[in-house]
């Protein structure tokens, strides 16, 4: 073992089960290092480590990574003595095993052609991510950097690589060419440097063709990519869809809900493309507040109809997962569409979602917060995957710790408006009424006249005691939602909170009989405890097949 990764491990044993902060192992082991370099430098450490010790960083044995915040030696230790697993007989040569692919560029001109870089590079992370003994950083995290010029070192270091992928997409009518590179990051060398040149037609070829030669570089096998279409124009439409999809707005969803029934529509065979629809479908009710009756039904139908033509599609277990919570509270099918999307691939999605829709709302804090460790270590820039991981904690009733990952998500983007939402309600458990105020009224500034705007607004009012602001915005937010529905459990909540029960679950009845989502997490709802020791909310868990918690 090289000298820096052994005396790291022996600073995680002589703290064995403590966390060993990031800021201790700067000062003692890189004390002339800029930072930088430590954190290359410490990454690549942590990697040499679990390789010795045969440890996987998402189900560690032996080192746990704490994000942004150190490690920690979490096997017994005993005596003076430590016997390491020996290391792997055969290990490839050439470069780390570990690589991100940067968002292609668009050389083309036209604007439009933006949706298609980023799905060209989306499937090249996704063909990449089926050859064995080769990590691939997920989409989300490497897709974080797009249009950011940022120093190549610092890059990996943030995604906790040792190789990127970066290019660029030139399209002229049925031609395209391709440019990429791939770069060490540590040195910043060119490890090689190619064009590809052919036609449109000629698009997935070119896809196994670029993945096959990035993986002769890391001497492991190339697998041809999985055709989901034989139709361009589906494939088309099929990327312009999820970048809409990846913006994860109400907008966007509609939008990315025209593009996959569009590539339905193009090649019925296409299984993506109604996983889309699914995906969509379910964001529609869970973001937007589209009627669940209407739109769970229809993701339902979508993603047995995906599964139908391949039955390897993980997002579409995950979408029935979420139907048979949301719609019929049947956890056990739930449970099972979720176990065996996990096993065929536990993307981030996949994690959110059951996280999200089955751990907690059956009380299983100490799982949601393990699916959400995951989410962080595999995909770190992935905000939706940050913001579930501190929901873990929030539902846990650890609100300081809530609080400070909501927090460390709006240092990432402050722009992210489920953060603030969620921070402004972890400070008023906090009992700092005032930045949960203020965070509510910012929230307000930046999203305008919204349900999650006066939810926010009015729950910080209600717990701060300022009851006539509370009910103003109580108010709106009955205005606002019309006969819809759609904020019927935050209508509860704020009633409950303003000691005006029997309203309270008249909006609760009223939730259940929509389908609300929000009603799922009743269980563990802090802000519900006011509720709670009334009969009706037993009798509304009973109805949600929830035990109580």
């Amino acid at each position: 073992m090289q000298p820096q990764p052994a005396k790291l491990l022996m600073l995680l044993l002589e703290n064995a089960s403590a966390m060993v902060s990031r800021e201790l192992i700067h000062e003692l082991l890189w004390k002339d290092g800029t930072i930088v370099d430590f954190e290359t430098g410490v990454n690549r450490c942590i990697r040499q480590l679990r390789t010795a010790l045969s440890d996987d960083a998402v189900t560690p044995r032996y080192i746990r990574t704490l994000p942004k915040l150190g490690y920690s030696f979490i096997a017994p230790v005993a005596g003076s003595s430590l016997s390491l697993p020996a290391s792997p007989d055969s290990k490839p040569s050439g470069p780390p095993q570990s690589i991100a692919v940067l968002p292609f560029v668009n050389f083309g001109g036209d604007p439009q052609d933006e949706y298609f870089s980023d799905g060209l590079t989306e499937e090249i992370i996704n063909v990449l991510a089926q050859i064995e003994g080769l990590k691939v950083k997920a989409r989300t995290s490497a897709f974080a950097f797009k249009g950011k010029n940022e120093d190549i070192r610092r890059i990996a270091s943030e995604l906790d690589v040792d190789n990127l992928l970066e290019g660029s997409v030139r399209r002229s009518g049925g031609q395209i060419r391709v440019t990429v590179q791939l770069i060490e990051a540590g040195s910043g060398n060119h490890l090689s440097s190619k064009r590809y040149d052919g036609q449109m037609t000629d698009i997935f070829a070119l896809q196994d063709q670029i993945a096959a030669d990035v993986a002769r570089q890391f001497r492991v096998e190339p697998v041809p990519s999985k055709r989901f279409t034989s139709s361009p124009a589906a494939s088309e439409a099929y990327l312009e869809g999820r970048f809409h999809w990846y913006k994860y707005s109400p907008k966007e969803f509609v939008k990315a809900l025209t593009c996959f029934e569009h590539a339905a529509g193009l090649d019925a065979a296409c299984a993506p493309a109604w996983a889309g629809i699914a995906q969509c479908s379910l964001g529609l009710v869970t973001e937007a507040g589209f009627p669940a009756l209407d739109y769970l039904p229809k993701a339902a139908e979508a993603a047995r109809r995906a599964l139908e033509l391949d039955e390897q599609n993980a997002e579409a277990y995950a979408c029935l997962g979420q139907v048979a919570a949301m719609l019929y509270h049947d956890w056990t099918s739930a449970g099972r569409h979720f176990q065996r999307a996990l096993a065929l691939n536990p993307s981030s999605y996949v994690r959110i979602a059951y996280s999200g829709w089955h751990l907690c709302p059956l009380g299983r804090t100490e799982g949601a917060l393990l699916e959400g460790e995951r989410i962080v270590a595999d995909d770190p820039l992935n905000l939706l995957g940050r913001w579930v991981y501190g929901a873990g904690f929030y539902f846990a009733r650890n609100f300081d710790r809530a609080a400070d990952e909501f927090a460390k998500i709006l240092d990432i983007d402050p722009s992210f408006s489920k953060a603030a939402q969620a921070l402004s309600v972890a400070r008023g458990h906090q009992g700092r009424f005032k930045e949960s105020i203020e965070l509510a009224e910012q929230l307000f500034q930046n999203l305008g006249p919204t349900v999650h705007s006066f939810w926010a607004l009015a729950q910080a009012y209600a717990v701060a005691g300022e009851t006539e602001q509370a009910r103003r915005s109580l108010r709106e937010l009955e205005q606002l939602q019309g006969d819809k529905s759609g904020a019927a459990t935050q209508l509860a909540i704020v009633y409950g909170l303003l000691g005006e029960t029997d309203r309270a679950f008249e909006c609760l009845e009223d939730a259940y009989r929509c389908r609300h989502t929000l009603i799922l997490l009743a269980n563990v709802q802090p802000r519900m405890d006011c509720l709670r020791s009334d009969p009706r909310f037993n009798a509304l868990l009973a109805k949600l097949n929830l035990k109580k918690h």
